[in-house]
């Protein structure tokens, strides 16, 4: 079943990663990167990223940038996702908010 999404096109992805500390950096990236339309920061070590891309993509991209740190970055289905988080998460989840970057039109 297709995940349903209030914003077709766009997806909803879960980044985990190793090192605490890494948050600044990578957050820094994903502001600079076209391909991330928005981002939430929902733990210390993990962010909700909304792209028109797959994960594998997703994954080279971060790859690229942070080369030994380890991370896992996978599709959120809203349909079917669960957990114990504030309104906000789920708000996000179910119709990702603009970050307020400039979003290309399309």
């Amino acid at each position: 079943m297709t995940p349903y999404y209030q914003h077709p096109g766009r997806k909803v992805f879960l980044l985990t990663y190793s090192g605490l500390l890494l948050q600044k950096f990578m957050t820094d990236f994903l502001d600079q990167r076209p391909e991330v339309l928005h981002w939430f920061g929902v733990l210390p070590s993990a962010i909700l990223i909304v792209s028109r891309l797959n994960t594998a993509t997703l994954a080279n991209l971060i790859h690229a940038q942070f080369p030994h740190v380890f991370f896992v970055i996978t599709e959120v289905d809203p349909m079917n996702t669960s957990g114990w988080m504030n309104q906000q998460v789920w708000d996000f989840i179910n119709a990702p908010n603009s970050s307020g970057r400039w979003e290309p039109p399309g």
